[in-house]
């Protein structure tokens, strides 16, 4: 150790002022991503502290030949989990009080993921981190602390059998850089070649390298500081500016993690090295008062500034969120953040319990209780008997598609309508074909059809035709490859092709992403005009801010009476998103006027009496959530419509 150097694992306000940079980042970046689009590199900052520090501790304990996997644990579970366990019973009361059954049901799936270390397998199965449909499930956050303990069940074994060949020997040196520089490696491969592209955000292989940059810091920390600290100051200011750049210049749209990864992490270690000096203005900026506090709850405002915002766009926030609604929010993550860390985060961290008691009390305990509430509410689907005599209601309102329908699976024969012949008709399509299925299948029973119909989230009806392989790119669903393959294979045996997707979806990408599908979905007609196929394409139905059923049980208005759902609770909380969908719906029409026999089909929005109630009918909710029908408004859809078919679709089904 150099004289006269701080101690890396001695208390470094500095760090403190540098967590908050971090959390502030992250929760700038969730509030409005506008405002700093790369404000989720916060974690990554994260990673590189955490992985300073801890390995700074395990390091040096065995150096001195006293390390205990036992008294490490202690800390760390002490250190994580009792706050994190508030945040989840908090999270699951307020579950129970505003979620709807399938919500709830999702919503303790993915709090038994948390108590059992895996909620990034189980983030990472579900939901790409920068989609939109993420800003209401409460513990997405809890990814990161995943990895850091599943890095942590593995880390320190690494470090006791390097110990044996000397931590610092060349050949440990070039193992430990190496295997940084391959998570790096590897985490840009998988961004890059669309290999577990959406998974590669969540998982322990790709992040690995963030967290061993800060360890390599702390193993090398005396040589380091031999050679550059001349330079501290230098260093601690290109830190910040390069840190500044990255949370500016670096955004969704970049492919991540990964090589872009990598300069968020130099920029902190390049803080964590030269801001250590109380000369420098950046030590003077990271110890002010205001940054070391930030930076003391900032792992209680990490825990709470989520959750805060979920519940709040899944019950009532506009998107993107008012002043007043971020003003709201950041107090109230602020106050919670601070009884947090003032009642639970200190007083837990300071109490002298051995390994046994600390597991049983602050993991077991928890654990057992936090999975007996999983039973329970997936054993009754959702607890729907919390609403009484309205859980009828609330089931039919909430139930996107019965058991035997095609949506995200194959089981059966797949077929809506009625009749005993095979299906010379085939509706496809993402989770829009899915909540048109029950439509269909209302019309083929008055048009004496049978229709084939398969459905897989995320999935746009595209096919593999004219050198476009729609099937190999990246998709949410893991259906969806095999659903376009099949469709493509099988399409000649059908006459009538039905596609519905959720085209606002496509329309809104970048152009590059967005031309490529409208050239994917012209070749697609193209291909089906020029076969001699009837083609019906479905309206995108109109879409909501909210999701209107969350609303309706907020407000509180009787079931069923519709003098209860004034014009004030449609106009005022369920803004539709009108003139945006219909000039995707306009673009999508007008590439299907092109070509011969292809109908843009407005069940909806060529019907006034439906496009003036919407989301609702007679009284009852007509959807799901904010951008789908239910069962009931789908089936009564397709009821309605039967009356006033277009006479382009009753031709396609009398050939």
């Amino acid at each position: 150790m150099l004289k006269n150097t701080p101690n890396p694992t001695g208390y470094r306000k500095e760090i403190d002022g540098l967590r908050a940079i971090a959390v502030l980042s992250v929760v700038i970046f969730h509030i409005y991503h506008k405002l700093l689009p790369g404000g989720f590199l916060g974690v990554d900052v994260f990673f590189v502290i955490s992985g300073f520090l801890i390995t700074s501790t395990i390091y040096k304990e065995i150096d001195r030949g006293d390390f205990s996997f036992s008294n490490f644990y202690v800390r760390r579970i002490k250190r994580i989990l009792p706050a994190f366990y508030v945040v989840c019973a908090a999270v699951i009361a307020a579950g129970y009080l505003f979620f709807i059954p399938g919500d709830l049901v999702a919503l303790l799936e993915s709090v038994k993921a948390c108590f059992l270390f895996v909620a990034n397998f189980f983030f990472a199965s579900r939901y790409d981190y920068f989609a939109s449909n993420i800003n209401e499930i409460p513990l997405l956050h809890a990814w990161s602390l995943a990895v850091e303990e599943q890095f942590y069940f593995i880390w320190p074994v690494v470090l006791i059998f390097l110990s044996r060949f000397k931590i610092k020997s060349k050949a440990s040196t070039i193992f430990l850089v190496a295997l940084t520089l391959a998570s790096f490696v590897f985490a840009e491969f998988c961004v890059r070649m669309e290999v577990w592209e959406k998974a590669a955000y969540y998982l322990l292989p790709t992040r690995a390298g963030e967290l061993l940059v800060g360890a390599l810091l702390a193993i090398y920390w005396d040589a380091i500081l031999a050679k550059v600290d001349i330079y501290s100051e230098k260093l601690a200011t290109l830190g910040v500016v390069a840190l500044l750049i990255c949370f500016a210049a670096i955004d969704e749209s970049l492919p991540f993690p990964g090589f872009n990864a990598l300069w968020p992490c130099l920029a902190t270690a390049c803080i964590l090295i030269g801001a250590r000096k109380p000369g420098t203005w950046v030590y003077k900026w990271l110890t002010s008062s205001p940054m070391v506090y930030v930076g003391l709850i900032s792992y209680s405002l990490y825990l709470w500034h989520w959750p805060v915002l979920a519940v709040g766009r899944y019950l009532f926030f506009s998107e993107p969120i008012s002043v007043l609604q971020a003003v709201s929010s950041v107090l109230l993550m602020w106050l919670l953040a601070h009884l947090s860390w003032k009642y639970i985060e200190t007083p837990t961290r300071h109490v002298k319990w051995n390994f046994k008691k600390v597991s049983v009390l602050f993991w077991l305990a928890p654990t057992a209780v936090a999975l007996s509430i999983w039973f329970i509410v997936s054993d009754t689907d959702g607890l729907p008997n919390r609403y009484g005599e309205h859980a009828s209601e609330i089931e039919q309102d909430t139930t996107f598609l019965s058991p035997g329908y095609c949506h995200e699976n194959s089981e059966g024969d797949c077929l809506i309508g009625t009749g005993d012949a095979p299906a010379k008709t085939i509706l496809w399509g993402d989770s829009n074909a899915g909540h048109y299925m029950p439509f269909w299948d209302k019309l083929a029973e008055k048009l004496g059809l049978v229709i084939f119909a398969q459905s897989a989230d995320l999935c746009t009806p595209v096919l593999d035709v004219y050198g476009f392989t729609p099937s190999t790119e990246k998709h949410f669903s893991p259906h969806c490859e095999d659903l376009i393959k099949d469709v493509t294979q099988t399409i000649t045996d059908y006459q009538v092709v039905i596609m519905a997707g959720a085209w606002s979806e496509r329309l809104k990408l970048l152009k590059p992403e967005r031309d490529r599908f409208l050239k994917q979905f012209e070749a697609t007609l193209k291909y089906l005009s020029g076969n001699g196929k009837k083609v019906i394409v479905m309206e995108q139905i109109p879409i909501y801010s909210h999701q209107a059923y969350y609303q309706f049980l907020r407000i509180g208005y009787d079931f069923g009476e519709a003098s209860a759902l004034g014009e004030s609770f449609k106009s005022k909380l369920l803004h539709s998103k009108k003139a945006k969908l219909q000039r995707y719906n306009a673009e999508i029409e007008k590439i299907s006027k092109k070509y011969k026999n292809v109908y843009f089909y407005r069940p909806i929005s060529k019907s006034p009496q439906l496009s003036a109630e919407m989301p609702f009918y007679q009284g009852h909710l007509m959807y799901k959530d904010g951008t789908h029908l239910n069962e009931f408004g789908s089936e009564h859809l397709g009821e309605i419509s039967y009356g006033s078919l277009p006479k382009e679709i009753k031709a396609f089904f009398k050939n």
